[in-house]
């Protein structure tokens, strides 16, 4: 059991390091025609009132799109790391399964949750504090989460790992069907079988990192459709929006 497991973990390591690899030149690109945009656009009658020049508002936009992919990034890593050693401890400790999968599940969820919440935090506090928000001749606080929409975009790193999720997962099941049963002659179960350890990472993969980093993402999302319909004072328009 403990020799299956550490190649299920070593495999869905080697899978996110391969993936991530390939998600951080996406971003790179995604960083350069952000800001290609933003320093090239105008101004808005919003950023004109705070005072902020569009220099300054590319910056923070931009900066907060990186933090949103970083925290998107920690919390898919999180949820997979955790997984991965849960799983095998679930399996070998029955009459304890029930009290270590929760364990490992409100772990895991807490990070989901502390890394959205961390994140605008950090976001809110450094804004208020660098801008002098509520001061005289600086933005009002209302105004500040229009400065967290790079957060939100950094975050949708999610949809990168829900594609590449995905075609790993069907990669897997043609490769169990064809090379390990008609090819090889292996049963399909059998731990000999190399591409029952590969099933087993695309368990891990679909249902756990990219749910974890599907909630990330949904959680950010209203929080930052609540923001913008509070500081429009338009409650009705968040509450249908939410439902």
């Amino acid at each position: 059991m403990v020799q299956i497991a550490d190649a299920i973990r070593d495999g869905a390591e080697g899978f996110f390091k391969t993936q991530y690899g390939s998600v951080s030149m996406a971003i790179l690109l995604a960083v350069v025609i952000l800001c290609i945009y933003l320093f090239g656009g105008s101004t808005t009658p919003q950023q004109e009132s705070s005072g902020l020049g569009r220099s300054t508002s590319a910056y923070i936009i931009v900066a907060s799109f990186l933090l949103g992919a970083l925290c998107s990034g920690i919390a898919g890593y999180a949820g997979m790391w955790v997984s991965v050693r849960a799983n095998v401890r679930v399996s070998s400790a029955a009459r304890e399964a029930l009290q270590v999968a929760t364990r490992a599940g409100g772990l895991s969820a807490l990070i989901v949750v502390g890394m959205a919440a961390i994140g605008i935090a950090v976001l809110y506090a450094t804004f208020y504090v660098w801008l002098g928000v509520d001061s005289p001749g600086s933005m009002k606080v209302t105004d500040l989460p229009l400065l967290l929409v790079g957060y939100g975009f950094g975050a949708s790193v999610a949809l990168f790992a829900q594609l590449g999720g995905g075609i790993y997962t069907k990669a897997a099941d043609v490769g169990v069907d064809l090379v390990g049963k008609v090819e090889q002659g292996i049963p399909e179960d059998d731990p000999r079988n190399p591409a029952v350890i590969i099933t087993d990472l695309d368990e891990v993969e679909a249902d756990v990192r990219r749910l974890r980093l599907e909630l990330k993402q949904t959680m950010e999302m209203y929080s930052n459709a609540c923001k913008e319909a509070l500081t429009a004072k338009h409650m009705l328009s968040a509450y249908v929006y939410i439902s």
